[in-house]
């Protein structure tokens, strides 16, 4: 949605039978994955392609993009578009709509782009609005709300800047320091330190025996120690590299609190 694009979430046609080959093959993707992105060859689509084929009988599918795809799930009566027309679309949570129309509505109202929007600090946003309400009392609750909706888009982006300034920054630092954080960053986002199972035991979902249940007891709890201190790293890390942008990123949120307090109570003058 914030990409402006549509979002489609239809229920597959599948038997008892494909279902759990469905739910197997996740399992399976899900343990043993590891894929690289490519826009043409290996994008969302064709990875749905790959889990789909292995739960159903005798329907060949076919995908070079999302489009692709989804027509011929719809072709072949995998999933039915007509749910789509249906005026309960949305409400049954089979179609959401983009935000583009939402922020051009919002744009509208406080008389800008986007572009000139972004020119301004958030801070300087936030006096803008201000001044706008006082200017325009009775007119408060649809620039709070406009205000709101791009706040959000805002910050959708501030953190898309943060990740590739993040990225940027460790890459200038080299190999040995792109590894570093690579392990601190798996450490803290793997809830199950399975890597660390001597080579020989078991490779995805771990079949252990009580000896080894035992160990990795053992083990957890040093991971446990490892996170907190990777916490503590990664937080000291950014908050060197990322000063600026992170405080920016505060601000807006601040806004977006403040813009959603004007939404209920009137700006005191």
């Amino acid at each position: 949605k914030e990409e402006y694009r549509n979002l489609i979430s239809l229920p597959m046609n599948l038997t008892t039978k494909e279902k759990e080959r469905f739910i197997y093959s996740t399992l399976e993707s899900y343990w043993d994955y590891a894929g690289v992105y490519k826009f043409f060859v290996n994008n969302c689509g064709t990875e749905s392609l790959h889990l789909l084929e292995t739960s159903y009988e005798g329907k060949k599918l076919s995908s070079l993009t999302p489009l692709k795809f989804f027509k011929s799930l719809n072709k072949r009566g995998v999933i039915d578009h007509e749910l789509l027309e249906s005026n309960e679309a949305q409400e049954k949570g089979h179609f959401f709509r983009s935000m583009k129309s939402d922020h051009d509505r919002a744009l509208e109202v406080l008389a800008t782009s986007f572009e000139k929007w972004k020119e301004f600090s958030a801070k300087e946003r936030n006096r803008f609005i201000i001044q706008k309400i006082r200017e325009n009392s009775s007119s408060q609750e649809k620039i709070a709300a406009a205000a709101f909706v791009l706040e959000n888009r805002i910050e959708y982006e501030q953190m898309q800047k943060i990740q590739k300034e993040a990225l940027e920054s460790i890459e200038k630092k080299g190999k040995e320091e792109m590894n570093k954080v690579a392990i601190v960053g798996q450490s803290l986002i793997s809830p199950y330190p399975f890597k660390l199972l001597e080579k020989n035991s078991s490779y995805g979902i771990p079949l252990l025996s009580t000896q080894q249940l035992l160990e990795l007891s053992q083990k957890e709890e040093k991971v446990s120690e490892i996170q907190s201190d990777a916490e503590a790293e990664l937080k000291q890390w950014f908050e060197q590299n990322l000063k600026d942008s992170l405080a920016e990123l505060e601000q807006v949120r601040l806004n977006k609190k403040e813009f959603r307090r004007l939404l209920l109570v009137k700006l005191k003058y």
